[in-house]
């Protein structure tokens, strides 16, 4: 085996693997960070109710040529705290390529039916609904 041949299989392939392999660790502790920060049970955020007050379908255009379109579920809600009316808004369910799908996952949001969010103690404006 030839020096360069040996440089050559460093360069090109020891590295990138360890590269790749990096970048995967980094990736999963990141992920597990964003997964203990995320509000629900068991964390500093506080369950409240919640009312529905809109429900509707945001179209997602993707900005490559030839791709379809995404169609997510949202609702607006609201719910008070301390005497104060904090207004939120959040997608629910996932995207979908097809509209009807993201209306029958909308089907289970109905205005006016009452929800439980959580909300930071910290910033009452910032809630999330809680969806595992």
């Amino acid at each position: 085996m030839s020096a360069l041949s040996l440089v050559f299989g460093l360069f090109f392939i020891v590295l990138p693997t360890l590269a790749i392999i990096g970048l995967y660790i980094f990736a999963r502790l990141d992920q597990k960070r964003l997964i203990r920060q995320a509000p629900g049970p068991g964390n500093d955020w506080r369950a409240v109710t919640a009312r529905i007050t809109a429900a509707s379908v945001e179209e997602a255009v993707s900005s490559r040529a030839g791709r379809d379109a995404f169609y997510y579920p949202s609702i607006q809600f609201e719910y008070t705290d301390g005497g104060r009316v904090y207004k939120g808004t959040q997608a629910v369910g996932r995207p979908y390529n097809a509209i009807s799908k993201a209306w029958e996952t909308l089907s289970r949001y109905h205005v006016g039916k009452e929800i439980t969010v959580y909300y930071n103690p910290e910033r009452p404006g910032e809630a999330r609904l809680w969806i595992k």
